[in-house]
Formats: structure tokens, C-alpha cells, sequence
């Protein structure tokens, strides 16, 4: 068997940026996962429209790929109509009690299906961390550098109403604790076309994903992947899977949060023992702007993000607060559609004129206003993989943060041109929007299950964590930007 000096365990983005980091440094790396991809007949039928302009694509031919766009708990943001990104409950042997914690065993983790925003940590958020925002400056720089991360895509006419009043009312925003900026995305503009179809998927590929930079590993020598494989645990210097081992001085677990502390927990023997896991409180609300527009279903226009709104309010959070504006998309229609029944037939000229002022806000808080939820790891009679059960916490606390920030929208509501319809927010569960970690976090001087600052664990000599499992914390900021960001550092310092 070949050797390699490194075995890279997942292909998300924690993962694949790791890997790049030590090929670049000399490595021969191996990269071990489970490697799961789209439905052949779904992948050909995107291969299709992706070899022809918009113009040319038959009616109805997109929206029939993209499936049902409508997203809630029970339903998560499917690809191409395909929910292949993520292992069901008994596959991935997660029994969840009041959590909604997403695995993933898809050939680049949940970037398959991720918004692409981009927002660093502040300064300010690195207290409790080994290492300051300095030491993840120039890791944050080629992060961006790698997903092509830009201001510039094409905003959206409300969009564009909607910065524009941010920026007339720019000082009493600042008095109210908020600010307002284009919003940053992992977004290729040459191969954008503004067809609508980011959070459904983009036939295009202009929406970076971790399999953009799997395929370009597989051209470097020392690179080397294999699909199919599910890593168990960790044991004597070895990695077992199903059936196979592998062997090599340093191992990188970035299988995703709650499969790398799975993997270390149960490598290290900690069953019946609860471990935190923090995660991010997450809300969506809809977003009524003010002032007329045009007809939105005629706009060429992404669909991520189109505005980044931050709140620093002590009142409301002793942490920043990071908020996501999101104009018209599939999904809003739906929703419209959905209120306005057979109503919205009848008098269209309402119904375009709801969608062209209904928007969506996204919030995401710090994980210190959510409480801990808990894992546990139970042997399996089978002897086969543990089972892994989470655990929320009280919901109080979660709930009362965000409805904090709800009414600090509201108060805003002149200056940010929308009222934030509060109503009908839909508070997230732990876990929801997929920004989980911490079970083995960082520390300075660890102890107990802490990690070193380079995601090394007691126990587990040539093993670092790379994901979000080493996190401190969870700042509200965009989680993944961060732990690609972590993940280049542990893998560059750690070969030098």
C-alpha cells in the first residue's frame, strides 16, 4: 500500500482546505470518505441545462429539476430536488430530542448545499480562544482567495432600494447599533448567470462548494481519495472503517462536527459521558420592505444572500449579532403562494406587488445565547458504529435572545425600509442552519476533552481536529468562513 504522510478524514470544506494546505507544504495526503454524490438522472438533467444558456432551456425545464422550494425542520434544503447530502437518522445512528443537527455523508459535506456567505469573526469574539483574529488573518485572506469570495454579484432591485436607504440612514443606524453591507459570497461571477436557482441548485456551478477544490486536488501528485469509506474511531496510530484500515503519522479529522466528535469520542472511549455541543441560535423571519418595485419573476438575479446586517446592542446581545437579507427566490414565492391560495390568481397585480416587498431575514446569534445541548455516545449492541443521542437545552434563553432581536429590527424599521413581520418568525431548533461544534474546543492549557490550538487531543497522539468540533465558541458571524479558516492553519503549522 502506498504511503502518505497524512490521512484527511471528510471532504467538506474543513476538510478539502486542510488537505490543500498540506499538499502545499510537500504531504502526500490521503483523503478518506464516504463520498455520496448526486442521482446520476439528476446530474445528467443539470449537465444539460449547464451546456446551454437560460434562453435556451425549455419552460418549466429548471423548475421541474429543481423540485419543491419549501425548506422547514422536516424538510431541509434539497439540490437538484435531491436530499443525497444528507444521512438519514438511522444511517447516521443520531437520535435527536428536541435538536435538529444535520449529517452529512456527501462528497463535499454540507457545502453542497450551503448560502456561500462570507463574514469573519470580530476581533472582539476571539476572547476565550488560544490565538486572536491576527493569527487567522492571513488564513481568512486565502480562504476568500480559494472560493472566489466577491461583493460584487448583481444585487436585486429591492435589493438595491434597500442599500440605498441603509446608506442615507447610515448614522442612525450606527445610533441604533446596526450596520448594513453587500453582502459577501463564495460566488463565481463568470459562471453566474442570475437564473435564480442558488439555493435549489445552480446548474452553473457559480456557487462554490468543497467538490469544486476535490476535483482540482485530484490532479496534484501526493493526492490521493477514496469514496465509500466510514471512518469508526481512531485506534493505536490507525484509522478503522468498515471493514479497512489505514495508517499515517498525522490524521486530520474534519468529517463535520458531529461526526468528528463522534469519531474522537468513541475513539477515546467516552460512552454514557454527555458532551456539549454548542451551536448558533437561528432564526427566519419574513422582511416587508417599503415602497413599490418591479415584477421580481422577471428579474435576472441570484437568490443567496443579498444584504449582511450586523447588531452590536448590549441591550439586546453582549455579542454581535450577524443578519442575513434575503430578497426574492423560489422559496418566497412559495411562501406567497401558499398565503394567498387561489386568492393569488385572481389578482395578480397583489400578488406581484407581495413579492416584490416580502424578504427574509436570517439571524444567526452567538452560541453564549443558546445554552449547551448535550451528546452522548451508546455502545451498540451490534458492536457496530455508536449511537449518538442529542439533547436540547432549555428553550428559554434561545427564544428570549431572539425576540430581543426582533424587536430591535422593528424599532429600525424606518431606517432599514421593512418591517420585520415578528409574528411569523420561525425560531430555529438547535442545530438548524448547521453551525454546530465546540464538544472538544480549544484551549490554551486544555484539560478534560479540550483540544490544543492545534485541535490535538490527549489520548490521540498525531490527531487533529479540524472542523468545528475545536471551536471555543460559535460567533454569529458566518460559521463556515471561520473553520476553513482554522482548518488551514492547524494543517499549515502543523507541518512545519
Amino acid at each position: 500500500m502506498e504511503s502518505h504522510d497524512a490521512v484527511v478524514i471528510g471532504s467538506g470544506p474543513a476538510g478539502a482546505v486542510a488537505a490543500r494546505a498540506l499538499l502545499d507544504a510537500g504531504a502526500k495526503v490521503l483523503m478518506l470518505d464516504v463520498g455520496r454524490t448526486l442521482e446520476p438522472e439528476r446530474a445528467a438533467a443539470a449537465a444539460r441545462l449547464a451546456a446551454r444558456e437560460p434562453e435556451q432551456w425549455a419552460p418549466g425545464e429548471a423548475a421541474a429539476l429543481a423540485g419543491e422550494a419549501r425548506t422547514d425542520a422536516k424538510r431541509p434544503k434539497l439540490v437538484f430536488g435531491s436530499d443525497y447530502a444528507y444521512a438519514g437518522p438511522r444511517e447516521a445512528r443520531v437520535v435527536q430530542d428536541g435538536t435538529n443537527v444535520l449529517v452529512s455523508h456527501a462528497r463535499g459535506g454540507l457545502s453542497t448545499v450551503w448560502g456561500a456567505a462570507l463574514a469573519p469573526n470580530p476581533a472582539a469574539e476571539f476572547d476565550g480562544w488560544p490565538f486572536g483574529r491576527e493569527a487567522l488573518e492571513p488564513h481568512y485572506d486565502a480562504v476568500a482567495a480559494l472560493v472566489g469570495a466577491t461583493t460584487q454579484a448583481r444585487p436585486s432591485d429591492r435589493a438595491r432600494r434597500l442599500l440605498s436607504r441603509h446608506k442615507e440612514s447610515a448614522a442612525a443606524l450606527a445610533g441604533r447599533g446596526f450596520t448594513s453591507e453587500p453582502a459577501r459570497l463564495a460566488l463565481d461571477l463568470e459562471r453566474c448567470r442570475n437564473v435564480g436557482l442558488c439555493l435549489t441548485g445552480c446548474p452553473y456551478g457559480a456557487v462554490w462548494s468543497s467538490e469544486r477544490l476535490l476535483d482540482s486536488l485530484k490532479s496534484r501528485p501526493g493526492f490521493a481519495y477514496e469514496a465509500g469509506v466510514r471512518v469508526r474511531r481512531l485506534k493505536d496510530g490507525a484509522v478503522e472503517a468498515e471493514g479497512r484500515s489505514f495508517r499515517a503519522p498525522k490524521v486530520y479529522l474534519a468529517a463535520g462536527a458531529l461526526a468528528s466528535a463522534r469519531i474522537a469520542a468513541e475513539s477515546l472511549g467516552l460512552y454514557d459521558k454527555p458532551l456539549p455541543m454548542l451551536y448558533q441560535p437561528y432564526f427566519l423571519a419574513p422582511f416587508l420592505a417599503t415602497g413599490g418595485g418591479g415584477d421580481p419573476e422577471a428579474e435576472r438575479l441570484h437568490t443567496l444572500a443579498q444584504v449582511f446586517l450586523g447588531l452590536s446592542d448590549p441591550a439586546v446581545s453582549k455579542r454581535r449579532v450577524h443578519l442575513q437579507l434575503y430578497t426574492y427566490s423560489a422559496h418566497i414565492r412559495t411562501a406567497v403562494d401558499d398565503a394567498l391560495g387561489p386568492l393569488g390568481r385572481l389578482v395578480p397585480g397583489a400578488r406581484r406587488a407581495l413579492l416584490s416587498r416580502l424578504c427574509a431575514v436570517q439571524g444567526y446569534l452567538h452560541s453564549e445565547e443558546g445554552g449547551t445541548l448535550w451528546m452522548t455516545l451508546r455502545a451498540a449492541a451490534d458492536g457496530g458504529p455508536a449511537e449518538v443521542r442529542l439533547t436540547a437545552p432549555p428553550a428559554g434563553k434561545r427564544k428570549a435572545a431572539v425576540q430581543r432581536v426582533l424587536r430591535a429590527l422593528l424599532a429600525a424599521r424606518r431606517e432599514l425600509g421593512g418591517v420585520v413581520l415578528s409574528p411569523l418568525a420561525r425560531h430555529g431548533l438547535p442545530g438548524d442552519g448547521s453551525h454546530v461544534g465546540g464538544t472538544f474546543p480549544m484551549a490554551a492549557r486544555p484539560v478534560g476533552p479540550q483540544t490544543d490550538a492545534l485541535g490535538r487531543l490527549a489520548g490521540l497522539p498525531g490527531v487533529h481536529l479540524v472542523d468545528g468540533a475545536c471551536l471555543p465558541s460559535i460567533p454569529a458571524t458566518t460559521f463556515t468562513f471561520t473553520v476553513m479558516a482554522n482548518a488551514r492553519r492547524i494543517a499549515a503549522e502543523s507541518v512545519r
